[in-house]
């Protein structure tokens, strides 16, 4: 299974079609969707960036017809300490986002566990400190197993017409 991104994680499916022949290709996975009512459903990995992809897709018809200083652009999000980390069971983990806009916008970072892409399985375990800021700290559950991988998300939104976001995936691998 990929690790997943703004068009949703996929996972290789080998078929073999009505002539026995083997059809090698990425079929979509079920993501949680969290609704606005706080319910969950199983739905296709990229349907909880709907909002995002269709607001992406408005900046770009923007872009056909407006100039580049009367669009609005997706900000940028990097993380200091780099999107792959090895850590141990116990230790401590800072992660700092650094954001830039091109339109000069007010950018908001929130960040989370992304679950379904996590092979620990345990999350609830993880109590993130700073969620809704551009650092966040968190330790690691002593449960972990070598191998197991926690994945983050650092959401990058700007405050600009359509707003826009651009995300930054952090996998914690455990030694």
């Amino acid at each position: 299974i990929t690790n997943g991104g703004f068009s949703g994680r996929y996972a290789k499916a080998d078929k073999k079609n009505s002539k026995g022949q083997e059809l090698n290709y990425w079929s979509p996975v079920k993501d949680t969707y969290v609704k606005e009512d706080r319910s969950t459903m199983q739905v296709e990995s990229s349907w909880k960036y709907i909002d995002d992809i269709q607001n992406d897709f408005a900046a770009r018809a923007d872009w056909c017809v407006k100039d580049y200083k009367n669009a609005n652009h997706a900000p940028k999000i990097t993380v200091k300490e780099g999107t792959d980390i090895q850590a141990e069971a116990g230790e401590q983990i800072k992660l700092h986002a650094v954001t830039t806009d091109p339109d000069n916008d007010y950018v908001r970072v929130k960040w989370s566990i992304y679950e379904d892409a996590c092979t620990y399985t345990n999350t609830e375990n993880i109590k993130l400190k700073g969620a809704a800021s551009d650092v966040v700290s968190f330790k690691i559950p002593d449960d972990v197993k070598s191998g197991d991988e926690i994945h983050f998300i650092a959401q990058a939104k700007d405050d600009g017409e359509h707003t826009l976001t651009h995300y930054q995936q952090v996998i914690v691998h455990i030694k």
